[in-house]
């Protein structure tokens, strides 16, 4: 978009990762699996339409705000996230288990 700057993979992927431990902190694992499964085959469109209504919004959160919603416009950006939200939450709670 020609508001957004360029960022690089790993940029995405530190924010993926930032994305996966706050929903695995806030225990909301599945609904968030949930959610990122049944947007998956509409995402870009979704985000398209997202950027039009949340741009004035956005723009007021700074301009990284951007970044989060490029994250949804590709399959492979979802799938991702939804690896390292399983990943994360694999490891808490065999942290869990051995306490």
């Amino acid at each position: 978009m020609f508001w957004q700057k360029e960022f690089s993979e790993d940029d995405k992927n530190k924010l993926i990762e930032k994305i996966a431990k706050k929903i695995v902190e806030k225990r909301l694992e599945v609904p968030a699996i949930f959610f990122l499964e049944s947007i998956k085959p509409v995402a870009f469109v979704g985000t398209q339409i997202s950027y039009i209504i949340f741009a004035p919004f956005l723009y007021l959160l700074g301009p990284e705000s951007f970044n989060y919603l490029s994250i949804f416009e590709k399959r492979e950006d979802i799938e991702k996230l939804l690896s390292k939200i399983e990943e994360l939450s694999e490891s808490n709670k065999e942290k869990e288990k051995s306490i």
